[in-house]
């Protein structure tokens, strides 16, 4: 899963990349097989907290990851960020003391209020059509015909581990080294607990004013976005968000998961596009977990 700010996550901590000085490799990593991934990736990054880093996937690799990312926020007000676990499948609100609580004093979530949430009736509606249940946990696929977001918690991981992170990110969330590297980070990127009101919003592709639905599973749009991110809390003026935190209202059948090779392109591009000066998205961390795996049939084992 990969925590990023300002866009999507998957299940994997990430390490930042605005200081590394890797523009010159960045076009040969955007064709890097994952075993050669996994080399430039070792080389180039100073493992967490300085243990010695070690790829320990390859013989069996991980298929679940999730990342988080940021991105920025309109508003003149303070933001917010979020987080479950893979056993029940559901996030637990943190209320225990823990060495996120200043984190979690700070979620403001102020562009979340700015937004229309969807409407009783065409919840209701949008439930009939899809022969969902009134105690849907809006985990299903179905169509959305209005409002701005739909609330959802984030499907937890078994056994996480931080991968990467970036420490630049990290700082300019004020996280602190102690509290990145402790397990309490660890559940809220990859999704086993929350800290404050979690959400999905259907981001979607316009190409020139035309809307562009042929990726909606009803023809409409009103089941298009991406439908494995979700949205964990807003956190000094950044959105953090989850990528391959589980399956939303917006998926279209698939797991709601991501795996580590396309985690770890995902967050070099968007590092190295943030070094070049070019907003866009950032990469948080990525974590991934020891237990939980899944495949996708346009990589071989071999790849």
């Amino acid at each position: 899963m990969r925590v990023g700010c300002s866009a999507r996550h998957w299940t994997t901590a990430a390490a930042a990349l605005s200081t590394l000085g890797f523009v010159s490799f960045l076009p040969s990593s955007l064709i890097l097989t994952t075993s050669a991934t996994t080399a430039t990736t070792a080389t180039a990054f100073t493992p967490p907290f300085g243990i010695p880093y070690r790829w320990q996937y390859h013989n069996s690799p991980p298929g679940n990851s999730m990342s988080t990312h940021a991105r920025s926020v309109s508003t003149t007000v303070r933001a917010s960020s979020s987080g479950a676990p893979a056993t029940d499948k559901d996030s637990k609100a943190s209320t225990t003391p823990s060495i996120l609580r200043d984190v979690q004093a700070a979620l403001e979530n102020s562009w979340v209020r700015q937004l229309s949430p969807e409407t009783a009736e065409n919840l209701k509606k949008s439930r009939k059509a899809e022969g969902l249940p009134d105690t849907d946990d809006n985990r299903t696929r179905r169509p959305v015909f209005n409002g701005h977001y739909v609330p959802v918690k984030p499907t937890g991981i078994a056994k996480p581990r931080l991968v990467m992170y970036s420490p630049d990110m990290a700082a300019q969330l004020q996280l602190t080294p102690e509290q990145v590297a402790s397990p309490d980070f660890v559940d809220w990127v990859s999704g086993n607990t929350v800290l404050g009101e979690t959400w999905a919003t259907p981001y979607a592709l316009s190409i020139m004013g035309t809307r562009y639905t042929n990726n909606c599973p009803y023809g409409t749009g009103n089941g298009y976005g991406d439908g494995r991110a979700i949205s964990i809390g807003e956190l000094h003026g950044l959105e953090l968000q989850l990528k391959g935190g589980g399956t939303t209202p917006f998926h279209r059948g698939a797991d709601g998961r991501a795996v580590l090779r396309s985690s770890i392109r995902e967050f070099l591009a968007s590092e190295a596009m943030h070094s070049l000066n070019v907003s866009t998205t950032r990469a948080l961390s990525l974590v991934v977990s020891e237990l939980d795996t899944i495949s996708r049939p346009w990589y071989s084992d071999n790849s």
